[in-house]
């Protein structure tokens, strides 16, 4: 109860206010004796607006008070330093450094960790000796790679290297190299809009481009058949180009397959979509709609009919022998992926890789492999459901060799069935070495196991 009462107390009491106290009668008395003596100290000024003065009067006081001419003093000459003079004496060099604008990327007064240092081999440069000289470049990590070009043109031009570079620096770019200085011409050239922290890279080669390369049209890419069964592909434009100069670069470029030296041969081309029907060399190539030609001899007919892709059916050991393309992935050294056309017959095994992307990590070149040197061809891995990997080993001058690939289940099994038909249907000296190889291996694996 007691508790009760003092919580109802306490919101409902009143505030309990005191009177204020008043003023002490000394403070008052001191007050109005200090007041008196401040007013005494004010003075109130009233205004009031002069008269207006006579014409009388104003001569009156200009007679008396005259206005004193005042002479204008001369000019002075403002005194110029030696250090003016000298740097106005100062005429420019022949030529300003037409690359001092990227002087700002320089960051060799920097701390090691906001920095990346790089060596730049210039391609360009004329030497005395054989021994390379890179350029020791250190750029602010915020740097793209056209203001590192712009950087080492700079340094280049201050260090007075032989030939001189012509601006801008849209006429260079960095490629990949080897730790001499050796262009690395499977990799393409770095890209001008991504920042050149993102490669770790240690030396770099700064190569002249091509006139060409800047606002040209791609190269379209053309498939020629040939009467052996196999195919090519060439990169060309359509504009610039006749028909008659398509047969001269197919022939060229597969000059072991057309023994015109021996026997003289002539050729024509056929569009893909009509049999039997040679077009005229004088035509443009733009003039056809098609991007597939077949190569023919005079007075023959075509080998087979237009390429057809592999539908998965396994190869049957009579077809084994025939031309056949397949499309699948080829697995890079760097371990990318790209799209070949796989082409595969009795004599040899062809790599044509499709259209590229203009920047990649790593370029894939054409290649053909001799059917005796191919040793034996396998899955290896399973990518998922629809997809598998399979390993093509083969021999070379340097040993043994593989190339990895991918593809749909049912194409990589028309494969692997088309190649294991034909390493079965005739022996070659690599087999015979492949063979020894592993028999060789088993048994240095057996004795390793026996001996534990």
């Amino acid at each position: 109860a007691g508790q009760e009462e003092v919580d109802t107390f306490r919101p409902h009491s009143p505030d309990m206010k005191g009177s204020s106290r008043p003023r002490a009668n000394t403070a008052l008395q001191l007050q109005q004796k200090m007041l008196p003596k401040e007013q005494e100290q004010i003075t109130t000024i009233h205004w009031k607006t002069p008269p207006k003065k006579s014409e009388d009067s104003i001569e009156q006081e200009e007679e008396l008070f005259p206005r004193k001419q005042v002479k204008a003093e001369p000019t002075l000459k403002t005194a110029v330093s030696l250090l003016t003079q000298q740097l106005e004496s100062l005429t420019p060099g022949e030529e300003q450094n037409p690359w001092q604008q990227y002087a700002r990327f320089e960051g060799s007064h920097y701390r090691e960790g906001v920095v990346k240092r790089v060596e730049v081999f210039p391609a360009m440069e004329e030497r005395s000796d054989s021994v390379p000289h890179p350029i020791k470049v250190a750029c602010v990590k915020d740097a793209k790679v056209k203001d590192v070009v712009g950087l080492v043109c700079l340094k280049y031009t201050i260090e007075e290297r032989l030939p001189r570079l012509e601006p801008p620096a849209e006429n260079y770019s960095l490629f990949m190299c080897e730790e001499d200085g050796t262009l690395d011409s499977d990799f393409p050239a770095l890209d001008w809009s991504e920042p050149f922290s993102k490669y770790g890279f240690l030396q770099l080669a700064l190569v002249r481009r091509d006139s060409s390369m800047s606002g040209a049209t791609p190269a379209e890419r053309v498939t020629l058949h040939l009467p052996d069964g196999t195919f090519s592909q060439v990169e060309v434009e359509r504009a610039d180009t006749t028909v008659g100069d398509l047969l001269e670069m197919g022939l060229h470029k597969r000059a072991r397959n057309f023994p015109t030296s021996k026997v003289p041969l002539s050729y024509h081309l056929e569009a893909a979509d009509v049999v039997g029907v040679a077009l005229d060399p004088d035509s443009g190539l733009s003039t056809q709609a098609g991007s597939e030609f077949y190569i023919v001899r005079s007075n023959s007919k075509r080998v087979s009919g237009p390429r057809e892709q592999a539908q998965g059916e396994p190869a049957s050991f009579l077809e084994a022998p025939l031309f056949k393309s397949f499309n699948v992935q080829i697995i890079t050294k760097v371990r990318t992926k790209v799209d070949i056309h796989l082409g595969i017959s009795g004599e040899r095994v062809e790599i044509d890789p499709q259209q590229q992307a203009t920047w990649t990590v790593y370029k894939q070149k054409a290649a053909t492999y001799d059917m005796d040197s191919i040793v034996s061809c396998e899955v290896v891995d399973k990518q998922g459901e629809d997809r598998k990997m399979f390993k093509m080993v083969y021999l070379t001058e340097s040993g043994w060799r593989w190339t990895e690939f991918e593809g749909e289940k049912d194409t990589v099994d028309a494969v692997v069935d088309k190649v294991n038909h034909l390493l079965e249907m005739r022996q070659s000296e690599a087999r015979k070495l492949r063979k020894e190889y592993l028999e060789n291996k088993e048994k240095k694996k057996g004795r390793r196991l026996s001996t534990k």
